[in-house]
């Protein structure tokens, strides 16, 4: 039983690095805060082309439902998949013995299957009057209704 919560403790912390969008804040730019209320709605991926060989799934939108429930659509060879998640606005996590901080404008977790936790971390930002949420290979634009 320890062996496995070391397993998914290591999981958990390589998921969050490789998800992370680490960036250097300047003085020119001032972080944003959103409301729930602003981010409750449909985002849909822009790019992202077709699925690579070491791929099983690509998402294909991500719908922000209430203050904690998520919908992530799933696109892979065998079709569509909707999984339920949770997201979480302004995320912060500090490991102080390790001196690390983790942060994001917005986080969501999910599971693929029993065996598969996904989190993915990110920031919003504004580009052509529309609001972007994007991680390191990851971007979704809000869908305005």
């Amino acid at each position: 039983m320890k062996f496995l919560k070391t397993v998914l403790f290591t999981s958990i912390l390589s998921l969050l690095f490789t998800a992370c969008v680490f960036e250097i804040e300047t003085s020119e730019k001032k972080n944003r805060l959103y409301t729930s209320a602003e981010l409750i709605g449909k985002w849909n991926q822009v790019g992202g082309g077709e699925l690579s060989k070491d791929q099983d799934f690509k998402i294909k939108s991500i719908q922000l439902v209430n203050d904690s429930v998520a919908e992530i659509k799933l696109v892979g060879t065998d079709g569509e998949k909707l999984i339920f998640g949770e997201w979480q606005n302004g995320y912060k996590k500090e490991l102080k013995k390790l001196h690390l901080t983790f942060e994001s404008d917005v986080m969501v977790t999910y599971n693929t299957d029993k065996n598969h936790s996904n989190v993915l971390m990110f920031r919003i930002s504004q580009e052509n009057n529309k609001k972007i949420m994007s991680s390191n290979d990851l971007k979704f634009e809000k869908e305005e209704k």
